[in-house]
């Protein structure tokens, strides 16, 4: 589904998540965690057990998001001062 911005936005850097080129990804100050490969509609939403239409075209991508979760906290609480 997004084919064609991706293929725009590699003109201007090659690491993009079809949406915004990376640096525009990071708020400024904050830590960065990691790089996630999926799709990020697979990260977000659970198509995989979803009634939805888009299931229909979108329901090849499972993503652990429970470990994505579990390392997350385990990052945060580790940073803690």
């Amino acid at each position: 589904m997004l084919a064609q911005t991706k293929l725009l936005l590699d003109a201007f850097s090659k690491t993009n998540d079809s949406q915004l080129t990376e640096p525009d990804q990071i708020v400024p100050g904050s830590k960065f965690l990691g790089r996630l490969s999926g799709d990020h509609f697979a990260v977000a939403l659970p198509f995989e057990t979803s009634d939805e239409a888009i299931k229909n075209q979108a329901d090849k991508n499972h993503f652990p998001r429970s470990a994505l979760l579990e390392a997350i906290v385990r990052f945060v609480t580790q940073d803690l001062p």
